[in-house]
């Protein structure tokens, strides 16, 4: 850890993300099991639904962290969930991570991919706010559902780069550039 209590390894990034994972399984058993298929707000997911979900991010995440590690690496993610959903690995700036439901940041992300939610249409699945390469926040990229997409790390090292998913922005994570 540096002097800020950051993690400085993907090690150190993994141990705190299990030790926050543990804390949220405790919190998801807690829940009465008559309340799992209660759906969350109108017509959304069931609880458990939820639950799967967000193991599953957490999971890729996990093993994400570790591949983030050289610049000029290329990393492919696959979509191996099972819910059916879209995903976006987009790059924000540590203050845009919502603590909430609420993303200010994630309409401008959609408008940057070109999104048309009536269509159902996508007019740019990677955006480049700069050069090529995921190194600086407004980067970011469409995983389509059961997808699997690509692209290159061309932050420099020792970079912390914050990324969330705009369609599910609780799904946050961090890693530092090699």
């Amino acid at each position: 850890m540096d002097n800020d209590g950051r993690p400085r390894t993907a090690a150190e990034t993994t141990e705190l993300m299990d030790r926050a994972w543990r804390g949220f399984r405790r919190a998801a058993v807690a829940l009465p099991g008559e309340r799992l298929n209660d759906r969350i707000g109108d017509g959304g997911w069931t609880r458990k639904q939820m639950l799967a979900h967000i193991s599953v991010w957490h999971d890729l995440t996990v093993k994400r962290l570790t591949e983030f590690c050289e610049s000029g690496e290329k990393v492919t993610l696959r979509d191996r969930s099972t819910g059916g959903a879209p995903h976006t690995l987009s790059i924000v700036r540590k203050r845009q991570l919502p603590d909430s439901f609420e993303c200010s940041v994630c309409e401008q992300l959609f408008a940057a991919h070109e999104v048309n939610e009536e269509a159902e249409t996508i007019g740019k699945p990677l955006v480049n706010v700069g050069a090529a390469g995921f190194d600086q926040p407004g980067d970011s990229i469409i995983v389509p559902p059961g997808g699997k997409v690509s692209f290159d790390v061309t932050a420099d090292e020792g970079t912390n780069l914050n990324f969330l998913c705009a369609i599910h922005p609780w799904m946050q994570g961090k890693f530092r550039v090699r």
